[in-house]
């Protein structure tokens, strides 16, 4: 399959970052959407333009390394790449681009010399602390170039107890952030990911007595808790009830004794079943891998193993029975069930509705999770986790109904499954909810309370003016100036001639405005600019988030007569 649209944007903005910036950056973008050719891309292009630089790829699991691996040798079969990992038994420095594990390379840091580009996957593992392996290791590749740039993919970036991971450490900026409500449902209504279905369960794993450490569960007492042979009997019968439609079935468990005793009770209920953690011998772990993909086991059950380098687009269904508090492995779970199954057959994939078509006609057209952890509720869906704040200041609550019948119009019956706050239809069986909206006196108060490390502020417009610019990938652009004052601006960036999602943007950025939406929308800059003054309407009043921390100001609000 070709580069997509959203992969080459966000080669483009990372190239235009490295120009425009000294500092190192991230980007954010849903697991199963492809970073690994996002990596591969910014490899090739760095070497295009500096056939003398030194590129590394950094990892902290073999798997990684061997699946980025792969994606460069696709997209670049002649590509000077070398390994260094001891999981893969390979040890190679010579190169001018090196794929390799952190715990391998850390080891014989000076030994690389010289290096221009390093590009970490998964980075939200970066710790900000300055005696961790990464640290280190970056800080003596500094010494030989103090100029060297590290940039991260991750599609959850952020860290229990530290807030993101731009507020201090190792990165500054988010370069693109594809994780979003909006940009996440948009890539499955263009047939690149597939939905999940959240239920809540009638067995529940009670945490209520188990301790936190870090800002999670310890361990010990976790499995303690939830690996009760009753409670995790009653659990898998629901799965076995829920899952009898269901051709690959996943389960996280809270310990690796409760990971056995699941995978046990499975093979006793007729359920081929096997299982991987941290105990079980690399080869071996490969082994029952590589047996669970061919269908030889319709179910893997896993603790701190399968959360990330493990794709398996098969996964229908998931079972959740490992509680945590971190929402970074709680959406690195639930990715693993978003990826498409292709049906097999003549579909395009290169188009949306191919990709359709091919989901709608294989055995997959969702996953379903069964969240016995009841971490959704705690947590909130995949596409708009509660993002945890840096320690004392707190979190927010997470934003997930039930589709239930006292939250439905009438004559509406729930079918049980989470719901993002604001569907207006559930996303299992199509109800529709109710919105009546209670909103309390003090509740402009509160908010501001709450929030108040953001600041909003309303400004009234003067004047507005549009130009045409051009970035530097040679794509003219529509920038609108916002003046509110003699010496104060705000600007929008309408990208007309862009493709994928922020094309999706830039339209509705126009059909909100225009006074004639049903001409549609100019294809080009310079043809929009020929109707700005006539068709669009002008705001009196804009809401600006003034103190935004990894960007300049951003407009959030507009006020029109």
């Amino acid at each position: 399959m070709a580069d997509r649209d959203y992969q080459q944007y966000a080669v483009s903005r990372t190239f235009d970052y490295l120009r425009q910036t000294t500092r190192n950056g991230v980007i954010a973008a849903p697991g199963g959407v492809g970073k690994s050719h996002i990596i591969a891309d910014i490899t090739k292009t760095a070497l295009q333009y500096r056939p003398d630089a030194r590129i590394q790829m950094l990892v902290h699991v073999k798997e990684l390394v061997s699946q980025n691996l792969s994606k460069l040798q696709e997209a670049w079969p002649q590509a000077p790449v070398g390994v260094y990992s001891a999981g893969l038994g390979a040890k190679q420095m010579n190169m001018p681009i090196t794929y390799g594990g952190i715990q391998s390379m850390h080891k014989v840091a000076a030994q690389f010399g010289h290096v221009d580009l390093a590009l970490i996957d998964e980075c939200h593992l970066l710790n900000p602390n300055s005696d961790t392996m990464y640290y280190e290791y970056f800080e003596t590749l500094k010494k030989v170039n103090p100029y060297l740039r590290v940039i991260g993919l991750s599609a959850t970036p952020w860290r229990t107890g530290q807030g993101r991971i731009t507020d201090g450490g190792v990165f500054s900026d988010v370069i693109v952030d594809m994780t979003g409500v909006q940009p996440f449902n948009w890539f499955i209504d263009q047939g690149y990911l597939v939905k999940l279905l959240p239920r809540p369960t009638q067995t529940h794993l009670d945490t209520s007595g188990v301790g936190v450490s870090n800002g999670e569960y310890k361990p010990g007492e976790l499995q303690k808790a939830v690996d009760q042979q009753d409670i995790t009997y009653k659990a898998l019968q629901e799965v076995l009830h829920y899952g009898r439609d269901r051709w690959a079935w996943m389960v996280f468990a809270a310990g690796v004794d409760h990971a056995n005793h699941i995978c046990d009770m499975l093979n006793q209920m007729g359920i081929p079943t096997t299982v991987v953690t941290r105990e079980v011998e690399g080869k071996e772990r490969d082994r029952r891998i590589e047996a669970y993909k061919r269908g030889e086991y319709r179910c893997i059950v896993g603790n701190n193993i399968l959360t990330t380098g493990f794709d398996h687009p098969a996964i229908d269904l998931i079972a959740m029975m490992r509680p945590t508090m971190s929402s970074s492995l709680w959406v690195q779970m639930l990715s693993r069930g978003t990826r498409p199954l292709w049906a097999p057959g003549n579909y395009d994939l290169e188009t949306r509705d191919g990709r359709l078509h091919s989901i709608a006609n294989s055995r997959k057209q969702n996953c379903l999770v069964l969240d016995f952890a009841h971490n959704t509720a705690q947590l909130g869906p995949i596409n708009d986790p509660v993002i945890p704040k840096a320690k004392g200041m707190g979190g927010g609550d997470a934003p997930v109904k039930i589709c239930e019948t006292g939250r439905l119009k009438e004559g509406y019956v729930g079918c049980g499954c989470y719901n993002h706050t604001m569907n207006r239809v559930c996303d299992q069986c199509g109800a529709e909810f109710d919105f009546t909206i209670n909103i309390s006196v003090n509740a402009s108060v509160q908010a501001l309370i709450a929030q108040g490390v953001e600041e909003f502020e309303w400004f009234d417009v003067q004047n507005v003016y549009y130009s045409e610019q051009v970035g530097p990938s040679g794509v003219p652009y529509l920038r609108v100036d916002y003046w509110v004052s003699r010496k104060k601006k705000f600007m929008d960036f309408v990208h007309l001639q862009q493709k994928g999602y922020i094309l999706h943007q830039a339209k509705q950025w126009w059909l909100t405005r225009s006074a004639k939406p049903e001409w549609g929308v100019p294809p080009t800059v310079k043809e929009a600019l020929k109707h700005t003054g006539v068709l669009l309407k002008q705001p009196k009043k804009i809401r600006v988030w003034v103190n935004k921390q990894d960007g300049p100001p951003e407009i959030v609000n507009y006020e029109y007569e």
